[in-house]
């Protein structure tokens, strides 16, 4: 595995951290897991019969998203809404949306997020408009290496 984002988020005096992702990250995962790629998100989807139009309804957890945006967790996964901590340190969106990164670089500054919204069922990420800068601290979901 790749030592490229071995010690992401905050050093030991507090102070947030900038990590090049690389195509499989591994230090964010326990042993055996890795942080998902977009085509590990499509893969997941495909490999259960979900199509994208659905694929935030089938991840989030059955309570705790505003606006009865509550899904169904047909994966397993209850992602909750914990919204994000944007570059100011300022913590939004709690309640009504997830911010999760994937290994998709988009340059040294910025990366691909995946997105659940509470207002709908879609899984977004796959486009230019879903970069997200990488001071943000957004949630994380590791898969398991089969």
């Amino acid at each position: 595995f790749s030592e490229g984002c071995r010690g992401c988020g905050y050093n030991a005096a507090g102070e947030a951290k900038v990590s090049a992702f690389s195509s499989t990250v591994r230090g964010v995962c326990p042993e055996g897991w890795f942080m998902p790629s977009n085509s590990d998100w499509f893969a997941l989807g495909d490999e259960n019969g979900i199509s994208r139009d659905v694929m935030g309804r089938a991840m989030k957890s059955k309570e705790g998203w505003d606006s009865n945006g509550n899904g169904i967790d047909y994966l397993g996964m209850s992602v909750l809404p914990a919204g994000y901590r944007n570059g100011k340190g300022e913590y939004v969106s709690k309640g009504e949306e997830a911010l999760l990164w994937s290994t998709a670089n988009y340059s040294g500054s910025q990366a691909l997020r995946t997105r659940l919204r509470s207002s709908s069922t879609l899984m977004e990420g796959w486009s230019q408009s879903d970069v997200f800068d990488k001071s943000a601290a957004l949630s994380v979901r590791c898969f398991k290496v089969l």
